[in-house]
């Protein structure tokens, strides 16, 4: 009939040597090749009639709403990327295969599949599960010894190699040791008597206080918000494999990419501190870390995906720094201490859950749907928030009251 799931080889041919980070489209293509890999081992064997008229009924919807799957997942993959050049190779082929439509070039035997298990079936690096033969085990040869072992040239490269894959953690510890000097360097100091002991009872009175204040509880609970829906660290690599087609090394820069945002916006902070309508900016600065994630969820460029990056941490600082500085001003002596703490571990726990919120929408609805869905809930939370909390609105400049 010339639809015929022969056209899946040519998956096989183009392997992406990517198993250890596979993402969520390169598992929904295997889903989808499983019933024709299925359909092929329950027909194997039969009457090439059988088998053609087996295709024709059940092989050859399935392989319409393939070829129409595969083309719209090229859309929403950077065209760079080793999976997109799968794609693209299976959808060349495809009209020059459809005429071999006899049933014994449209076959794929179970033996085939089985065998396929040593590549990648769809070119992503995972193998199909119906497979049962196991691949045929070759022996060694001796230029498979000699790559093994290493070659001279290897082995001369091989101290070069190790300091470069080490450098990134000795240069962690070494950080981490000079952080933990200079905290050993401050000294102990006596605590103040008289304060109140912990307590459950005290833990409850902060977050009431929290509560009575709609500037502190708008401040505090917009951050939360806004973190837990359009936070994307965790989705990072599913977008450095699949959106951008980079290699590891873009993984870094990406992760970099806030911080060096938020630095950039500290400096400017310190040379033009914040003025009046603290509380517009408060609002202002989680729109525009939500319409930064948004941007970031659009494009396929990695260079503005790394801008974009950078935009939203330089929104998220202005938010910290004014929340931080509402929390201490506008908490009593008595609390803030608890305030303090208590924000602490809500803010340390949005973050986490984010990350797992963020890996949750991504199975749910993949990658960039996820980013795009957090983004433009961070900007319709802005807006949300500037009507629940006018008083939060309406602060003017960072002033003790």
């Amino acid at each position: 009939m010339g639809i015929a799931p022969q056209r899946l080889l040519h998956l096989q041919r183009q392997p992406v040597h990517a198993a250890a980070h596979v993402g969520p489209l390169a598992r929904e293509a295997i889903e989808r090749m499983k019933p024709l890999f299925a359909i092929e081992a329950e027909i194997h064997g039969q009457t090439p009639e059988a088998r053609l008229a087996v295709r024709t009924a059940r092989a050859a919807p399935l392989m319409a709403d393939l070829h129409a799957w595969l083309e719209a997942a090229l859309r929403r993959i950077s065209g760079k990327s080793d999976l997109a050049k799968a794609i693209r190779y299976t959808l060349a082929q495809w009209a020059a295969r459809s005429s071999a439509s006899s049933p014994r070039s449209a076959a794929i035997t179970a033996t085939r599949a089985a065998g396929s298990s040593g590549s990648a079936v769809s070119g992503c690096g995972v193998t199909p599960e119906s497979s049962q033969t196991p691949p045929r085990r070759r022996k060694p040869k001796t230029r498979d010894l000699h790559r093994d072992l290493g070659s001279p040239a290897r082995r001369r490269h091989a101290p070069a190699q190790t300091l470069q894959q080490l450098l990134p953690f000795v240069t962690a510890a070494l950080l981490f040791a000079a952080a933990t000097g200079f905290a050993i360097a401050i000294g102990a100091r006596p605590a103040a008597s008289g304060g109140p002991r912990a307590s459950l009872a005290n833990l409850v009175e902060g977050y009431r206080f929290i509560w009575s204040q709609p500037v502190l509880l708008g401040a505090m609970s917009l951050d939360l918000v806004a973190v837990l829906l359009a936070g994307a660290t965790a989705q990072l690599p599913i977008f450095v494999d699949e959106v951008f087609g980079a290699g590891p090394w873009a993984l870094g820069p990406l992760r970099a990419a806030p911080a060096v945002g938020a630095l950039a916006m500290a400096a400017v902070l310190s040379w033009r501190p914040l003025g009046a309508q603290a509380g517009r900016s408060l609002l202002l600065s989680v729109g525009v870390f939500g319409v930064a994630m948004t941007a970031f969820g659009l494009t396929s460029n990695l260079w503005l995906a790394l801008l974009f990056l950078a935009v939203s941490g330089a929104a998220d600082t202005v938010s910290q720094i004014i929340r931080n500085a509402l929390m201490q001003l506008r908490t009593a002596d008595h609390m803030r201490g608890r305030v303090s703490e208590e924000t602490s571990v809500m803010v340390g726990a949005s973050n986490e859950l984010g990350e797992f919120e963020s890996g949750m929408m991504a199975v749910a609805f993949g990658a960039v749907p996820a980013v795009l869905i957090g983004g433009v809930g961070a900007v319709a939370a802005a807006f949300g928030w500037a009507r629940l909390f006018p008083a939060l609105l309406a602060v003017d400049r960072l002033e003790a009251r």
